[in-house]
């Protein structure tokens, strides 16, 4: 698995090294949380931490985007040098204020909008499923990417492709499957409407955010961060405060760890924006998948989980996943061309 992950990434370009970070980053996040319940008992409220992960997130970007103000400002001066000599003249650019107020800047609510919906649909899931017909049902994300990133976005996917991401979606079910001998699973009506209304919203969301990033790809990504976690903090705030009847503290309950989950989950939003800017939805998707195995595997490593066969069954079957989606089609052969006539062969006698 581990060869296809590393295939698969070096065939992505610049935005391997990002994919890379992106599945590191979504399972050191589980790991995390885990260890800090198990070892610190922890009793930070959930909110805070979103809360605090946004304005880290919208103050990072804050912080990027004045860097390459800073930058595009030296360059300016020589361009100015420029315009006095009479060599070139540009158009000054609006004000951060101006542009904020656009109405493009609406565009980037939904994707926050979204991500709340979804994080509340999970203990809505939750309270109907149980947890491992949860886990199992959340993986038909992966084909609900799939077909909106061709009906939404248009873009087209080959056969050996829909085939890679109906081979991951089982095995990340497989892997998933009960190891006590139980494989029945429990859902009512209200919890199919529930799981099927999150499975569909994530692929909304995820390829939305790769719409709404690449239809002003000449904006700066940190812009497009900033106007988009705006939105994110302003929703938060209307949880933590509105919501959560833990209290007003958002301070309250932390540790180092729950630093680290702050900053980690901060970190794999502002990546996971990144490669849906210059790289697609299903690339996150894989992602995704790929880190729950890893996740896994450090789990086992770390807290001693022990690993079923289903877990190996269902790693194998990413595997090929991985390669089926990273191999490239072979060449169509080369129409066969006619040969050309002879020229024709004239008469000496004639001339």
């Amino acid at each position: 698995m581990l060869r296809s992950l590393i295939t698969y990434t070096l065939s992505l370009g610049r935005t391997a090294f990002f994919v890379g970070v992106l599945t590191l980053l979504t399972s050191a996040q589980s790991l995390t949380v885990t260890y800090s319940k198990k070892n610190f008992m922890d009793k930070y409220s959930p909110s805070s931490i979103i809360l605090l992960a946004e304005l880290f997130k919208l103050g990072f970007s804050v912080f990027a985007f004045v860097s390459e103000k800073k930058e595009k400002a030296g360059m300016s001066a020589e361009q100015s040098d420029l315009e006095e000599r009479g060599v070139g003249r540009s158009k000054p650019e609006p004000s951060v204020l101006v542009r904020l107020l656009t109405p493009t800047t609406f565009w980037y609510a939904p994707p926050a909008l979204f991500y709340f919906v979804m994080n509340s649909l999970t203990f809505y899931c939750l309270a109907y499923v149980d947890p491992a017909t949860y886990v199992v049902f959340m993986n038909l994300k992966i084909i609900s990417t799939g077909v909106l990133f061709r009906v939404f976005l248009q873009r087209p996917l080959s056969g050996i492709q829909w085939a890679s991401l109906c081979v991951m979606t089982i095995g990340a079910a497989v892997s998933q499957l009960p190891t006590d001998g139980s494989t029945s699973f429990s859902i009512n009506f209200t919890g199919l409407v529930l799981m099927t209304a999150q499975v569909t919203l994530s692929g909304v969301s995820a390829t939305y955010l790769e719409w709404i990033v690449k239809r002003e790809f000449k904006e700066s990504i940190n812009f497009q961060n900033m106007k988009m976690y705006i939105f994110g903090c302003l929703l938060s705030v209307v949880t933590m405060f509105g919501f959560d009847r833990s209290g007003f503290d958002i301070f309250a309950g932390h540790s180092r760890v729950s630093v680290l989950i702050i900053l980690i989950l901060a970190f794999q939003g502002l990546v996971t924006s990144w490669v849906m800017k210059y790289s697609d939805s299903i690339v996150k998707v894989y992602a995704a998948a790929v880190a729950m195995f890893l996740t896994s595997a450090a789990s086992s490593f770390l807290f001693g989980t022990q690993l079923s066969n289903q877990f190996y069954l269902g790693a194998m079957n990413c595997s090929v996943a991985l390669y089926l989606h990273s191999a490239k089609a072979p060449a169509a052969p080369a129409p066969a061309t006619k040969p050309e006539p002879p020229p024709p062969v004239t008469n000496k006698a004639d001339d």
